[in-house]
């Protein structure tokens, strides 16, 4: 899906203090590492075609928080990892917009359909089994808010913005499919 920034480790042309352009009509313009040679914190990327990024790069990738422009006009902003989408964030697609789950690129589910479902969530240095049982907008934020009962204390749910917890959801086949994974 996004094979065209790989091709912006190759082939430069010009180079300017924070603008690189490439061969390929390409552009990125932005913080730079090694001597202008690799994207590197926050910048923006654009191609002839109309595709674009602006956000956080770590080493010449996409990674943190950005806004992704493809050329079909829709929109991704959110995490990503490693040139991929990667993580919670908002799809705009045709005027609708909705707030899902990426993970290596691949679109896990809307955030509210993570309501009622089991997962495994790693909190404090330990995997824990639980059932997501509520959900909630916070006034202040705007952040969703969702009540995960821990199967090791069934007593007392606790309230989680779920984006920033590694967890995984437990698939119909009874396998484990990774929502949120903040591994390298």
């Amino acid at each position: 899906m996004l094979e065209r920034l790989q091709s912006m480790k190759v082939d430069t042309t010009v180079s300017y203090a924070n603008t690189k352009e490439y061969s390929n009509g390409c552009k990125y313009i932005g913080k730079f590492k090694s001597l202008g040679k690799i994207p590197h914190g926050f910048g923006e990327f654009m191609t002839p075609d109309g595709l674009q990024y602006e956000g956080e790069w770590v080493n010449g990738e996409m990674s943190g928080n950005g806004k992704y422009y493809f050329t079909n006009g829709d929109v991704w902003e959110g995490s990503f990892r490693k040139n991929e989408l990667h993580g919670a964030g908002m799809y705009s697609k045709g005027g609708m917009k909705e707030k899902c789950i990426f993970w290596k690129g691949i679109r896990v589910c809307a955030i509210h359909e993570v309501l009622h479902s089991r997962i495994c969530i790693h909190i404090n240095k330990t995997w824990s089994n639980a059932t997501v049982v509520a959900q909630r907008i916070t006034k202040s934020s705007g952040n969703e808010m969702f009540q995960v009962r821990l199967d090791n204390d069934m007593q007392r749910p606790k309230w989680f913005a779920l984006e920033l917890y590694e967890f995984k959801l437990l698939r119909q086949d009874g396998k484990y499919l990774y929502a949120i994974d903040k591994t390298n």
